[in-house]
């Protein structure tokens, strides 16, 4: 059964916001100096927004993320670079996934100083990371029926190292992570309650989720699918499953419609996949991130010409199919190798295995970090990602009785990695930022089992309807 939100849930959800907004306040004030590139990333920078974050000792760059910010900024086209073909030029894209880009592009032009954009953006990742943590509480709490799980999931995810050192990134680590957290809360809200309003958010936030990262779209549409399962026993089951394909569907619409009408094609978020199904499965993949220069050269000739003879970005990428089906049809042991490198690298980030001893990113390590913020901060990374890990995935076992009520976290830890596994993961930890909340939402749960005294009397019989 489900416990009514009182007055303690309440101030439990309010010191874990304000834990989470001051662990990522004193990171940001500490670490990031004068407008300089944070020094640990998670994300790779390759695609960073860097606007004019510099530092005197790194030459400044400009990367494919900010010609499309400045594009968008300045003129409101959604233009970036041509992918693969060699050269400078710009085009009109749908390679990336449209949500971040635009906010920060817009964000820029009502500010119109790339400075204090950036720091606006940095203020508004740590209130998101704290509504996250605050969020897990609730889904922890909504899902097993305790306040001592729900308490120590949002105390988890307020001190997670890998969101915390995110927030000082201009990248859309904190962004997704805050939508699935969305998304997970509201379905589960929608799917006990039989609620309408929360159907329809969760069909938008759904929607919202896969337009931040395209990665996240078939997840999107497996909840789609589990809406339909799951409510057909609950009241009015019928209005709230078309509440949310409606909420999901008009979510969508805009940007579908946008591509359709600059393509000629169907694309519903992004024209990538078979670049990025490419880029893990070409000769020389190892699970990670390549350069499009490595891509280029392990196309065949006729491809090459193909893709050159091309201005149409969705049609070029498609012309990239053959050469995905050719790689997998002729080495499929090396294919079955490689998406194990590319769980690996999801799980661990691809830099554990392509750069020695460089399991996390690091800047510049000349910054002058306060006296309570240790030096090796990778000893927090690691130790946190070895408990979430291992007491995620045991929280994920024990959790058997109550796997009706977290069945969409079950969804999310297979789904959210598919993507990256069928096709390539980052340098970093990026792709898996998403998931750490559901596991340490279940490393929670096996915390509080592992107490004696939280499973004497915090932690409830699951609930078998």
């Amino acid at each position: 059964m489900q416990q009514p939100f009182g007055w303690r849930d309440t101030v439990l959800a309010a010191l874990v916001f304000v834990i989470a907004v001051a662990a990522r306040v004193l990171y940001v004030v500490a670490v990031v100096q004068d407008g300089q590139q944070p020094p640990f990333q998670v994300q790779d920078p390759q695609t960073s927004i860097t606007l004019n974050r510099r530092d005197t000792n790194t030459p400044v760059r400009t990367t494919d993320a900010d010609r499309l910010v400045k594009n968008i900024s300045t003129n409101h086209a959604f233009q970036g670079r041509v992918q693969l073909i060699p050269g400078g030029q710009e085009e009109t894209t749908a390679h990336v996934a449209p949500a971040y880009p635009y906010l920060v592009g817009l964000t820029l032009q009502w500010i119109d100083d790339e400075g204090a954009t950036a720091r606006v953006i940095v203020w508004t990742q740590c209130v998101l990371g704290a509504l996250t943590a605050m969020l897990y509480m609730l889904f922890a709490q909504q899902v097993f029926g305790s306040r001592l799980v729900g308490f120590l999931a949002g105390l988890l995810t307020a001190i997670h190292p890998f969101w915390i050192i995110n927030v000082s990134e201009l990248q859309d680590g904190a962004l997704a992570s805050f939508a699935v957290a969305c998304c997970l809360c509201l379905g589960t809200a929608a799917a006990q309650r039989g609620s309408p309003v929360a159907s329809f958010a969760f069909g938008l936030w759904l929607a919202g989720m896969a337009l931040v990262r395209a990665a996240l779209l078939p997840f999107a549409f497996i909840c789609c699918c589990w809406v339909l399962l799951r409510f057909r026993k609950q009241p009015r089951s019928w209005l709230c499953a078309l509440l949310v394909i409606l909420g999901f569907g008009n979510g969508m619409a805009p940007w579908t419609v946008r591509n359709y009408q600059q393509f000629g094609e169907i694309v519903p978020i992004t024209d990538s996949l078979f670049f990025h199904m490419l880029m893990g499965n070409n000769k020389n993949a190892k699970g990670g991130p390549q350069s499009d220069a490595a891509i280029w050269n392990s196309l065949m000739a006729v491809s090459q010409q193909g893709a050159t003879a091309q201005s149409n970005e969705a049609r070029r990428d498609r012309l990239l199919a053959d050469e995905v089906w050719q790689n997998i049809r002729y080495d499929t042991g090396g294919m079955i190798e490689k998406r194990l490198w590319s769980g690996l690298c999801f799980t661990f980030g691809a830099s554990w295995f392509l750069l020695p001893g460089s399991g996390m990113a690091h800047g510049n390590h000349h910054a002058d970090l306060s006296a309570w913020i240790p030096h090796d901060i990778s000893l927090a990374l690691v130790g946190m990602m070895l408990v979430m890990l291992v007491f995620g995935l045991l929280g994920w076992r024990w959790s058997y009785g109550w796997k009706r009520q977290s069945s969409l976290a079950s969804l999310a830890i297979f789904w959210i990695p598919l993507p990256y596994i069928l096709s390539h993961a980052e340098l970093y930890s990026g792709p898996r930022l998403p998931l750490d909340g559901v596991l340490l939402c279940y490393a929670a749960f096996a915390l509080a089992w592992i107490v004696p005294a939280g499973r004497r009397f915090t932690l409830p019989a699951a609930d078998s309807q």
